[in-house]
C-alpha cells in the first residue's frame, strides 16, 4: 500500500513540475486572446497556417475552443474515425486512452469505462455510469451504446462527473456524438469497404437544399461480416454480424433568428458476438467432465467454440427528435430538444458451452459422457427486453461581457420491460447432491417478467463569471427528482423431465416450484453541481481547478435470483471529484499539451457478481470506489504535413468496503464465506492505457492525387473483469498497431484507403468472466480486431 501511495504522489509531483516549467515557457510566448471560437466542429484557418488547427467543442453546451474548457476532453474527428477502419462505438477504446470498452454477452451487458468507473449487468436493470449523448439526446440505457458511427462530425469524450449540464448517469463521464447536419448546397457520397476476412460495408449519403432556408440530409449503411470464430459443434460459427440502418434530417430556417431540425433514424443489428469462449475448465469434479465432453481444448488462446446452439444478439431501434434554436437577442438564445426513442433487443446463447443439449423440433442431442448440464435452445430467444422513453429539454444560453450562463429544465419518462429465462436440463446428482439421482434428468428454468418505470425531472444552471480578462469563476447546480417503480414476477421451475417436459416442443406441464412477486418503488432527490476557477495568463495557457458532484440513478434487481427485499432497488451512486488541469499551446501553436490530475470517490458503487455455482448474477451496492489518476494528451506539428498525436491515462481505481459471496476457488480476503473487496482493483479499469500516432499528408504536386498515411499504436495494461480479484479473469496487457494509406484525387471526387488492423496479430480477449462449477472457471469474449485483418475503402463524392 505504501508503494502505491508513493507512486501516486510521485506522479502528481512530476506532473505539477511539468506544469510549472511549461508555464514559464508559455508566459514567454503570451499573445492577445482571440475574440471567440468559430462554430462548433470548425477549425481556425489562421491556426492551421501557424500550426495545429483549433478544435471547437460543445462540452459546456455552447461552442468554445477546446483549450478554453476546464474539463479533460478527448476528441475523435470524422477523419480519425474513417481512418480507424472501425464502424461502431466500440472503436473509441482504441482511439482514446480515456475510454475502455467491455464486450458483454449481449448489447445490454456491454459497457464503457472512464476513470475506472463503469456499469455492468447481463440481466438489465442498471443505469449507465458513462453518459452517451447523441445530437443532444441522452441515451437512457446501455443496450443502445453499441451504435454505428455513420455520418459523424465529431465525438467528444468528457472525463469525470458531468451531472450539472448533462444530468444523471454521468458520474464517470460523457461520450457526446455529434452527427453532420444538412447543408445548403448539394452533395452526395457512396463508399464501400471490403476486408481480408470477409467483411463488407456499404454507405451512402445525399444532402440537398429543398427550398429557401431548408435542406435535407439522408444517410444509410449496410454491413455484413463473416463469423470470425469457428464452431466445431453442431451450431453455426460465431462472432459475425449483419446490420443496417438509415437516418434522415430536415433543417429549416423558420425566420431570421429561428431554426428547426427534425431528425429520425432506424437501426437493426443481428450479431453473434458475445458467445462464451472457454478459457479454463471448472474446478473439480465438474472440470474432468468438461474435459471429457469438449470438442475444443479448454485453454487460453484457443479462440474456437464447440457448442450446438444457434447463438445471437439481436436488436433494433428507432428514434425521432426535434430541435428548435431561437436567437432571442444577441446575448440570449433558447434551445428546445424533444425526443422519443424505442429499442428492442434479445439474445440466445449456449449456456453449457458444449455440444450437448435440447433443441426445439430435434429433442435431446447425444450426450455420451452424461454431462450433467444441458442447454435448452428455444430458437426464438430467451431474454427479450425493450426500452422506450420520451425526453424534453429547454435550455437558455446567455452571454455578456463578464457572464456565460446556461440554464434549463429537463424531463424524461422511461419504460423498461425485461423478460429473462435460463432453461436447462440438469442431472439430479449434480443439481441436488444426491448420488442416487445420477442419470435422472430435471428441468430447471427461472422465468422472469419485470416492468420498470422511471420518471426524471430536473432544473439546472451553470455560470462562468469572468472576474478579469485572465480569471474566471465557475459554478453550477442541478436539482434532480427521480421516481422509479419496478413490478417483478418470477416462476421458478424445477421438476423431473419425465413425465412433464416435452423435448420436441420444449413445453413443460409441471407447475412452478415457487414464485416471487413484488412491487417496489422509490422517490429520490439529489443536488449535483460543480465549482471551480480558471486562470488564462495568455491565449496559449489555461489552468483550472474544479470540484464536481454527480448522481447516478438507482438500479433495479431484475435478475434470476432477486427476492424483492431491501436490495430490489439499490441506492444511487454519488460521485465527488476534484480535478486540476492545464491546457497549453507552445512553439507558435505547433505543440498542444493537455494535462489533468484528478481524484474522485463514487459512494455506493453499483456492481454485479456471479453467485458461486450458478449463472445467476447478483446486483448490489459494492461499497465505495476511489479513483485517482492522470490524463495527458499531446499533439505536435512536426513538419509540413506531419503530425504526432498521443495520449496517456493512469488510473488507480479500487474498492472500499464492498462485500460479495466468496467463490470456493478464491479465498482472498474471505471470512465466513464473504469476501471483502477493499483494495481490489475496479472492474474493467487498466492502470495504464495509452496511444501514439503519426499522420503524414502530402499533396504530391507532380501528381493529380494526394496521399495520407497513418500509423497508430494503442496499448492497454492488464484488466480485471470480475469482482473478487480472481487471477483467471485478468486479461494481460496487449498492444494494437494499426496502419492506413489513403489516396485522394485533387478535386476531392474520390479517395481510396488501404488499412491493416492489429498488424502484429497480438490476440486478446475483450472480457473475461467466471461461472465456476457451472459454465467454466474462466470464459471470455473477443472484439472485432482481436486478430490481424486488412481492408480497403473506396469513397466517391458528387
Amino acid at each position: 500500500m505504501r508503494s502505491r501511495r508513493f507512486r501516486i504522489k510521485a506522479t502528481t509531483l512530476s506532473v505539477a513540475g511539468i506544469l510549472v516549467l511549461i508555464d514559464a515557457n508559455g508566459m514567454a510566448m503570451a499573445q492577445t486572446r482571440p475574440a471567440g471560437p468559430p462554430p462548433a466542429g470548425a477549425t481556425n484557418d489562421d491556426s492551421v497556417q501557424a500550426g495545429l488547427a483549433d478544435i471547437v467543442v460543445t462540452a459546456q453546451r455552447r461552442a468554445e475552443n477546446l483549450q478554453d474548457v476546464p474539463i479533460s476532453i478527448s476528441i475523435a474527428s470524422s477523419e480519425q474515425i474513417q481512418q480507424s477502419g472501425r464502424f461502431d462505438t466500440s472503436a473509441l477504446s482504441s482511439i482514446s486512452p480515456s475510454v475502455t470498452f467491455v464486450q458483454g454477452t449481449d448489447a445490454s451487458g456491454s459497457s464503457f469505462n472512464i476513470r475506472g468507473v463503469s456499469s455492468l449487468s447481463l440481466t438489465g436493470g442498471i443505469q449507465p455510469s458513462v453518459g452517451l449523448v447523441i445530437d443532444g439526446v441522452s441515451i437512457a440505457r446501455q443496450g443502445e451504446f453499441v451504435t454505428d458511427l455513420s455520418d459523424i462530425d465529431r465525438i467528444e469524450i468528457l472525463s469525470g462527473p458531468q451531472g450539472t449540464l448533462f444530468g444523471k448517469n454521468s458520474t464517470a463521464g460523457v461520450i457526446q456524438i455529434i452527427t453532420k447536419r444538412p447543408e445548403d448546397s448539394f452533395s452526395a457520397s457512396v463508399e464501400g469497404t471490403a476486408t481480408t476476412d470477409s467483411e463488407y460495408v456499404g454507405r451512402a449519403m445525399v444532402n440537398a437544399p429543398i427550398g429557401d432556408g431548408a435542406a435535407v440530409r439522408l444517410n444509410g449503411y449496410y454491413r455484413k461480416q463473416k463469423a470470425l470464430i469457428p464452431n466445431l459443434g453442431l451450431g453455426p460459427d460465431v462472432y459475425g454480424e449483419e446490420s443496417y440502418g438509415f437516418s434522415g434530417k430536415l433543417s429549416a430556417q423558420l425566420s431570421d433568428n429561428v431554426r428547426f431540425l427534425l431528425s429520425s433514424d432506424y437501426r437493426h443489428r443481428d450479431s453473434t458476438y458475445g458467445v462464451n469462449i472457454l478459457i479454463l475448465p471448472s474446478s473439480e469434479p465438474l472440470g474432468s467432465a468438461q474435459q471429457a465432453i469438449t470438442l475444443v481444448p479448454i485453454r487460453p488462446g484457443t479462440f474456437k467454440v464447440g457448442n450446438d446452439s444457434r447463438n445471437y444478439d439481436r436488436n433494433r431501434g428507432w428514434s425521432v427528435s426535434g430541435q428548435l434554436d431561437w436567437d432571442i437577442s444577441d446575448a440570449l438564445s433558447l434551445v428546445s430538444v424533444t425526443a422519443y426513442r424505442d429499442f428492442k433487443y434479445d439474445y440466445n446463447i449456449d449456456i453449457d458451452g458444449f455440444n450437448v443439449g435440447v433443441q426445439r423440433g430435434s429433442g435431446f442431442r447425444p450426450n455420451p459422457t452424461g454431462y450433467p448440464i444441458e442447454n435448452i435452445d428455444p430458437i426464438d430467444g430467451r431474454a427479450p427486453k425493450r426500452d422506450s422513453y420520451f425526453s424534453q429539454e429547454f435550455r437558455l444560453n446567455y452571454k455578456a461581457d463578464k457572464l456565460d450562463v446556461v440554464g434549463g429544465v429537463y424531463y424524461q419518462h422511461l419504460k423498461n420491460d425485461v423478460d429473462n429465462s435460463i432453461p436447462l436440463i440438469l442431472d439430479g446428482a449434480f443439481a441436488l447432491g444426491d448420488p442416487s439421482l445420477a442419470g435422472v434428468k430435471f428441468y430447471s428454468n427461472p422465468i422472469v417478467d419485470s416492468r420498470t418505470k422511471d420518471d426524471t425531472a430536473s432544473i439546472f444552471g451553470d455560470v462562468t463569471y469572468h472576474v478579469a480578462d485572465t480569471l474566471s469563476l465557475i459554478g453550477g447546480l442541478r436539482f434532480n427528482y427521480e421516481k422509479i417503480r419496478v413490478i417483478y414476477h418470477r416462476d421458478e421451475y424445477f421438476n423431473p423431465v419425465v413425465p412433464f417436459f416435452n423435448p420436441i416442443t420444449l413445453e413443460n406441464s409441471a407447475p412452478p416450484a415457487f414464485t416471487v412477486d413484488y412491487d417496489r418503488s422509490d422517490k429520490l432527490t439529489n443536488l449535483s453541481g460543480r465549482a471551480g476557477i480558471r486562470w488564462e495568463p495568455s491565449s496559449n495557457e489555461t489552468f483550472y481547478f474544479t470540484y464536481a458532484r454527480g448522481y447516478k440513478g438507482p438500479a433495479v434487481d431484475v435478475s434470476y435470483s432477486s427476492t424483492g427485499g431491501a436490495t430490489a432497488i439499490t441506492r444511487p451512486e454519488i460521485a465527488n471529484a476534484f480535478e486540476l488541469g492545464a491546457k497549453l499551446r507552445m512553439f507558435d501553436n505547433k505543440v498542444r499539451l493537455n494535462l489533468a490530475i484528478y481524484a474522485q470517490r463514487i459512494k455506493d458503487i453499483q456492481q454485479t457478481s456471479v453467485v458461486p455455482g450458478t449463472v445467476n448474477q447478483r446486483l448490489q451496492n459494492s461499497g465505495d470506489l476511489r479513483s485517482r489518476g492522470v490524463e495527458a494528451s499531446l499533439d505536435v506539428a512536426l513538419a509540413t504535413g506531419l503530425t504526432f498525436n498521443g495520449g496517456l491515462a493512469y488510473t488507480d481505481a479500487t474498492y472500499r468496503g464492498g462485500i460479495v459471496t466468496c467463490d470456493p476457488a478464491i479465498q482472498t480476503q474471505c471470512v465466513g464465506g464473504l469476501q471483502d473487496l477493499t483494495g481490489m482493483r475496479a472492474i474493467g479499469a487498466p492502470e495504464w492505457k495509452g496511444n501514439a500516432g503519426l499522420i503524414y499528408k502530402n499533396d504530391l504536386p507532380s501528381l493529380p492525387v494526394g496521399m495520407t498515411a497513418r500509423i497508430n499504436y494503442a496499448w492497454v495494461d492488464k484488466i480485471q473483469y470480475t469482482l473478487g480479484n480472481d487471477p483467471d479473469t485478468v486479461e494481460p496487457s496487449h498492444g494494437l498497431l494499426d496502419v492506413s494509406l489513403g489516396i485522394t484525387d485533387d478535386g476531392g471526387r474520390w479517395d481510396l484507403m488501404f488499412f491493416v488492423k492489429n498488424l502484429t496479430n497480438d490476440k486478446y480477449y475483450a472480457s473475461r468472466q467466471r461461472a465456476n462449477f457451472f459454465i467454466t472457471r474462466a470464459f471470455g469474449t473477443v472484439a472485432r480486431d482481436y486478430k490481424r485483418y486488412g481492408g480497403v475503402t473506396l469513397r466517391t463524392r458528387f
